[in-house]
């Protein structure tokens, strides 16, 4: 089902829809359907039934990776560089990897941060 969902979408956003609703979806997707996507999701979430140890798993690969990505982003930093601008560097690198496909958030990240022509 979900080949076929990136199939529908790829297949629409290029032979379907006019150029100018990709924007107007963008925006309907990012603002309000995935946060209430999110919002039911954890309203009816029976929170008895999670299992914590896996809760707690991801979130130790999480810190373990984000930790990596700041060390990386200050080693490949020249030190020429502006006043923090490794440990930007590495926050970054970080964000992209520890949330790089979490509720959606790569694609407005990358055009929040270097636009839209980037």
């Amino acid at each position: 089902r979900i080949t076929s969902l990136l199939l529908l979408g790829y297949v629409s956003a290029r032979h379907l829809l006019p150029p100018g609703a990709q924007s107007g979806i963008s925006a309907f997707v990012g603002t309000l359907a995935l946060p209430a996507l999110l919002f039911s999701s954890i309203a009816i979430l029976q929170w008895d039934a999670v299992d914590w140890t896996i809760v707690a798993a991801v979130m130790l690969a999480k810190a373990l990776t984000l930790a990596c990505c700041v060390g990386v982003g200050v080693l490949i930093t020249p030190r020429p560089a502006n006043a923090g601008a490794e440990i930007l560097n590495g926050a970054v690198l970080a964000l992209l990897a520890v949330s790089s496909d979490d509720l959606g958030l790569g694609l407005p990240v990358m055009s929040a941060l270097y636009g839209r022509g980037s």
